[in-house]
């Protein structure tokens, strides 16, 4: 799994919980903001920029298909950054 992150809180996946998570403490380990982090997310999770909350649209596909959405596109983001011209 290309997203697997050991200290990532799946607490956060438990219903109301995941309202609070701002993705601030993945972000900050990435090197970026927490508002970029989520842009990136819903395009993964929706295939649009624009969508309803991102935390919503996580709770309604559920843990396993979310996770499997994000770590679809992170594997193709990262072959693509690979084959870009420089």
């Amino acid at each position: 799994m290309y997203l697997d992150t050991p200290d990532l809180d799946t607490s956060v996946w438990q219903g109301d919980r995941m309202a609070g998570y701002s993705g601030t403490p993945l972000a900050t380990k990435l090197g970026i903001k927490a508002g970029e982090l989520i842009g990136w997310m819903r395009v993964a999770l929706t295939g649009r920029k624009v969508s309803p909350g991102i935390f919503e649209v996580i709770w309604l596909l559920g843990k396993e298909p979310a996770v499997a959405r994000l770590d679809a596109a992170a594997e193709r983001w990262s072959e693509e950054k690979k084959s870009a011209p420089v």
